[in-house]
């Protein structure tokens, strides 16, 4: 195997951590339900109610999971942010207890760029996912409230008929 072809299966290895990383284990993936032709909420008995509400219930306990991994990415990019302001300081250039200018070259630059970028990185995608899983689990409490109304109008008509 010559050198380019290491360097191409290193950077295929590289691509597929990063795709095992971010990629949402099969437990943690939400069920989709739609409420639309035959699954109306209108049209739906008590069995099918409480068969949608533990679905909805276990799609909220994820997605509320999911913000809490979302915070950790941010936490990191926070750190890392930190960690970057700290090393561009060590990069100033010095002379006679003067700030003269940043040390492109040195060491502390680099590890000050990296630490930036990847602050930035996980900064960002901490915020978005966080942002993505809360719009859906309000969604997914706003059909727990619907199906909770349904399943009240339900037995007060269940509830009339019994008292006639």
């Amino acid at each position: 195997m010559n050198f380019k072809d290491k360097i191409k299966e290193i950077f295929h290895k590289f691509i597929d951590f990063f795709v095992y990383m971010f990629k949402d284990k099969p437990e943690n993936v939400e069920e989709i339900i739609s409420f639309t032709g035959e699954n109306k909420i209108s049209n739906l008995d008590s069995e099918k109610i409480s068969y949608f509400s533990n679905i909805l219930h276990k799609n909220d306990a994820k997605a509320s999971e999911k913000i809490q991994s979302s915070l950790c990415y941010v936490v990191l990019g926070a750190i890392f942010a930190v960690i970057g302001i700290i090393f561009i300081f060590l990069s100033l250039r010095k002379r006679l207890n003067r700030i003269i200018g940043i040390n492109f070259a040195s060491v502390q630059f680099v590890v000050c760029v990296v630490c930036l970028i990847l602050g930035a990185f996980l900064l960002t995608l901490g915020i978005l996912k966080a942002l993505n899983a809360n719009k859906r689990r309000k969604s997914y409490r706003t059909y727990i409230g619907l199906l909770a109304k349904r399943e009240k109008d339900l037995k007060e008509v269940n509830d009339s008929k019994l008292n006639k």
